[in-house]
């Protein structure tokens, strides 16, 4: 008669080991991201002098870029010092890498940084529009202009990329016209576990934010083309 199968052998079998791994890389990815509110607090002088000159800066380039403001819960975009659209935040986290259950080392702070060459991943795509003749008593085809909403086609998840490996992870809650096909989870999902084993490279910071559908629908169809900056501000 067969004993108990202890522990120590049956770590060793491939399959248990195997699954212990990924459970050991899916607990790291599902840990509880830190809450960035808590980050922003007793932020020191010189950061925010640094803040102010930043804005003054990024209000004279004469280009668009945005502001992401961690006490106000909301994303800007900017241009000349002013707020052309701001999109108040139902929900923001952020998480640095984790390989397994070991937090990697990351450098620098991200309060008060400047993140440089914005893009959209997936990137803005505009729809073919098809014209349609008119009746037969008609000189010239019927043509109604389309909508935003029929000229792009917004993801229901999407991210800016940043510059060394910075993102922002933008989740449209609820349901807003013009939505684009919804990837697979499974695909991001498989992103994740790759990134928790170490295979793949992980971003360094992602804030996680979570807006409106219609809201989140609106920064996306309005990104400027030129790679815009993000300055974070408590």
């Amino acid at each position: 008669m067969n004993g108990p199968l202890h522990l120590s052998s049956a770590l060793h079998h491939p399959v248990v080991l195997a699954g212990a791994v990924f459970l050991c890389a899916w607990a790291a990815l599902l840990a509880p991201l830190a809450a960035a509110a808590q980050q922003a607090e007793e932020i020191p002088t010189e950061v925010q002098a640094l803040i102010t000159i930043e804005r003054a800066r990024l209000a004279t380039s004469g280009r668009f870029y945005l502001e992401l403001g961690l006490s106000s819960r909301s994303i800007s975009l900017c241009h000349s010092g002013v707020a052309l659209m701001t999109y108040p935040i139902q929900d923001l986290s952020v998480g640095h890498p984790r390989v397994l259950f070991f937090p990697k080392g990351h450098s620098g702070e991200w309060i008060g940084e400047v993140w440089t060459l914005g893009h959209l991943e997936p990137a803005k795509l505009f729809q073919r529009i098809q014209v349609v003749p008119g009746g037969s008593g008609s000189e010239t085809p019927e043509y109604v202009p389309p909508t935003m909403e029929e000229l792009i086609a917004v993801p229901p998840i999407y991210f800016i990329q940043f510059d060394d490996r910075r993102a922002v992870q933008v989740i449209l809650d609820g349901q807003f016209p013009g939505a684009a096909k919804e990837a697979s989870p499974w695909k991001q999902r498989w992103e994740d576990f790759l990134e928790g084993l170490g295979i793949r490279q992980a971003d360094r910071v992602r804030v996680r934010i979570h807006l409106q559908a219609i809201d989140g629908a609106s920064l996306f169809r309005s990104f400027p083309d030129d790679p815009p900056e993000l300055l974070i501000v408590p």
